[in-house]
């Protein structure tokens, strides 16, 4: 409550009728000086976070051809849990609600689709724009 103007606090009373004339003028110079910080970001910028997710999204398609590739059970495990991570985190951006590490299995997918279909309702886009011509 200190820091709030005064003219905030007293919006239909004259400042000068409250105080003397020296101190009413030296609150209406700070009142005037007054304005409310810069909101501060509690995370990264959603652009980064959008990259994030095209990023790893393609390398889940790379993962999802037939072709063998040493390692790739564990890679396409990481790179799920990964793409999963960074789902969270748009969510949490966007305030869309998601409870991706609270289920398993069919139901995890299901959450998954549904968190995606969420965050592009909410303006997010997914999939990378490709270049025709």
């Amino acid at each position: 409550m200190e820091s709030a103007p005064l003219n905030v606090l007293f919006t239909n009373v004259s400042i000068s009728r409250l105080l003397p004339w020296h101190l009413a003028e030296s609150v209406k110079r700070r009142c005037r000086g007054w304005r409310a910080p810069d909101p501060v970001p509690l995370g990264p910028p959603i652009e980064q976070i959008a990259a994030n997710l095209r990023r790893l999204q393609a390398w889940l398609d790379i993962y999802d051809r037939p072709d063998p590739l040493p390692g790739k059970a564990t890679k396409v495990a990481a790179a799920q849990f990964a793409y999963d991570c960074v789902l969270a985190e748009a969510c949490h951006a966007l305030d869309v609600s998601e409870s991706l590490s609270e289920t398993r299995g069919f139901e995890h997918e299901a959450e998954r689709l549904r968190v995606q279909v969420a965050l592009v309702d909410a303006g997010l886009v997914l999939k990378a724009a490709h270049a025709t011509g």
